[in-house]
């Protein structure tokens, strides 16, 4: 009995090991026999000034279909595969005085390029499925545009402000790209950002927006651009004036409670000792009356001054006849 047991055992292990043998040749002779594997490598296009021409369309990858025996292909499957490159010198300065252009190339005549960037080992033939690669290119023109800086706040430091208007250094920027492509962009913008903590005069930087990039063939010149704030210190200042009424009838007398105001203006610090506030005014129209309270205005003031608050913000009145 135990002697049949061992034979068994005997038996099969040499079942398994006859079975383990026959699949290693039969993977061996699978992996040897010569095989068609597809593969995908990415275009490039070498020696076009970028700065000059604009590529609108190119074909961006090639497809090659590769001969050889799986355990090239199993080696092939884990390279980094470079990309394919064309020299376009000589092709583009053939159309140096056309705007726009067209390339075709023919694939076949490229073969020997292609085969020199392709690795060969193991491989025995080549074949290019893409009969042809097409390209559409145009001659760089150059458009000026005055950034848009309304998008961007400014935050002063305590009692600072703004002394004049933001200016732009350098004042414009440039698109570089097609004619058709530059005549769709109809202004560049600043992107919605706030600068704060502003202390002194001086320029600051900030981002154009990118909405431009949707036309893949255009270049700016500057995405990001200075901008010179002048900046103003300002004293707080309040004065006492009387409510002016407009737009009141002749036959009705207004009494308002109260007849006079508090404004408290803001004075560049630069100014204080010159600033007039005799001639400012304060207005309420008759004609915009909430229930019985006006809204008082401060309608007339010097062009430096800023208002910061009138107290109250509305007063009552009351209406007597003629």
């Amino acid at each position: 009995m135990r002697r049949s047991i061992l034979q068994k055992v005997k038996q099969s292990r040499a079942f398994f090991f006859a079975l383990v043998a026959v699949t290693i040749v039969w993977i061996v002779t699978a992996m040897a026999e010569e095989k068609n594997f597809r593969e995908n490598y990415v275009l490039a296009y070498d020696n076009i000034d970028t700065a000059k021409y604009a590529i609108l369309h190119c074909d961006s990858i090639i497809k090659i279909d590769i001969s050889s025996n799986g355990f090239s292909a199993f080696n092939r499957r884990k390279e980094r595969r470079k990309p394919i490159r064309f020299d376009l010198a000589k092709i583009v300065a053939q159309h140096k005085s056309d705007s726009v252009f067209s390339i075709t190339l023919n694939t076949d005549s490229y073969l020997d390029t292609i085969k020199s960037q392709v690795d060969m080992r193991g491989v025995s033939e080549v074949r290019i499925v893409d009969e042809q690669l097409r390209l559409n290119i145009a001659l760089r023109e150059r458009k000026a545009f005055v950034p848009d800086i309304s998008p961007v706040t400014f935050s002063f430091d305590k009692m600072g402000g703004l002394n004049g208007e933001p200016r732009i250094v350098p004042d414009s920027v440039f698109l570089y790209g097609s004619h058709t492509s530059l005549s769709k962009v109809e202004a560049i913008y600043a992107d919605t950002q706030t600068i704060s903590n502003i202390k002194s005069s001086g320029k600051y930087r900030i981002t154009l927006n990118d909405d431009w990039k949707k036309y893949p063939d255009l270049r700016i010149s500057n995405e990001e651009i200075n901008i010179y704030i002048p900046m103003e210190r300002f004293v707080e200042k309040s004065v006492t004036l009387p409510i002016e009424l407009v737009d009141k009838s002749d036959d009705a007398q207004w009494n308002l409670y109260p007849a006079n105001v508090t404004v408290q203006l803001l004075i560049p610090e630069s100014k204080i000792g010159t600033v007039d506030l005799s001639k400012c005014v304060v207005t309420a129209s008759t004609k915009e009356c909430d229930g019985n309270h006006l809204t008082p205005e401060l309608t007339t003031f010097p062009s430096s001054v800023r208002l910061k608050s009138i107290t109250p913000e509305s007063v009552q009145y009351i209406i007597i006849e003629k």
